[in-house]
């Protein structure tokens, strides 16, 4: 299993766990979990959308960085999904954390990007690629 395959195995999971029921006028309305990525490729859209095909995932795409300034493009998703070039830093998890986000996933093994202590200070969640496939690495 590749790298990106673990992820996309690990956060649907976690779609799963955190779906939540509401009630909508006389019917029962399940809620997907929506996710934001940033950052993204043409190819990352493709690839987080068909492994999602019948998931339980609502997926957002931006191509734009993450940063304290645009974070409110956010509102409305339980999780984001960041990579290597994203400002992940206390005022942008402070701003996630405002509308309504639960879950940072980073698309990529390393964690410089984010500020671990704000995070747990906030009471978000974080995950990350584990490693990487040797195949994907130059």
């Amino acid at each position: 299993m590749t790298s990106i395959e673990w992820f996309c195995h690990e956060f649907r999971g976690l779609g799963e766990k955190l779906l939540h029921v509401r009630k909508c006028e006389a019917s029962t309305v399940v809620t997907i979990m929506k996710v934001a990525f940033y950052d993204t490729k043409p190819y990352d859209k493709e690839f987080f959308t068909r492994q999602n095909q019948d998931g339980p995932l609502d997926l957002v795409f931006h191509s734009f960085r993450l940063n304290k300034d645009n974070a409110i493009t956010a509102q409305g998703c339980d999780a984001v999904c960041v990579f290597v070039n994203d400002e992940v830093n206390r005022s942008c998890l402070e701003a996630l954390e405002s509308v309504g986000v639960r879950f940072v996933a980073l698309r990529c093994a390393g964690y410089n990007i984010i500020d671990l202590e704000a995070a747990s200070d906030l009471g978000l969640s974080i995950s990350r690629v584990p490693a990487y496939s040797p195949l994907a690495v130059a």
